[in-house]
């Protein structure tokens, strides 16, 4: 799954392409307003969580399946959406303790692919890559940022999701309302080793 991410670097060529104001964000939470890009290619923003009106639940839906996107009842009527990101977190679990991870690439930003219902928004995730799975089975649809047409999962661009790097960071990041630069600086869990070996 996903369930944060960060727009930091690229924040200018996306503001320049889009003609919308960013700001660099580090620890971008469920229930907040994001921006994306719909099908007609504009910015725009919204919430990132997903309650459908008819649900007796209290608990949103962040991510959702590709491979079971159009199973789901949740999902009728949904447009497609892209998110820009530089980077998203995920949590190794063990039986001593979650570690956070940043996963980022040698772009500046990309794409991850997403879904707009009842003008929320839920991202996309699909099976981890070998290299990644041995932190979190899931991960999200990405494309580069010169992608041009809307996510099909056949064009997800593996060459970009070969070039991802994940190192664990600070804990800070399960706090929602933490949002600084320090969140991207590399911490090494003495129960992990060196800091590449997992």
């Amino acid at each position: 799954m996903c369930g944060r991410f960060g727009f930091a670097k690229g924040i200018d060529d996306f503001s320049k392409k889009f003609h919308i104001p960013m700001e660099s964000r580090y620890n971008i939470a469920p229930s907040q307003q994001i921006v994306a890009v719909n099908e007609s290619f504009s910015a725009f923003k919204a919430q990132w969580s997903f309650l459908p009106s008819w649900s007796t639940s209290t608990k949103p839906l962040i991510n959702a399946r590709i491979e079971t996107l159009d199973e789901k009842p949740s999902f009728r009527g949904y447009q497609k959406c892209l998110i820009p990101a530089s980077g998203w977190f995920e949590w190794k679990r063990s039986t001593t303790a979650n570690i956070p991870y940043y996963f980022t690439t040698t772009d500046d930003w990309f794409y991850m692919g997403g879904i707009i219902i009842e003008n929320q928004i839920v991202i996309l995730t699909k099976e981890a890559d070998q290299h990644l799975e041995s932190i979190h089975h899931r991960m999200p649809l990405i494309y580069a940022n010169s992608y041009d047409k809307m996510w099909e999962l056949d064009q997800i661009n593996h060459k970009l999701a070969e070039s991802i790097v994940p190192y664990s960071v600070s804990d800070k990041i399960n706090k929602a309302n933490y949002d600084y630069k320090d969140l991207l600086t590399p911490i090494d869990y003495p129960s992990q080793g060196s800091l590449f070996n997992f």
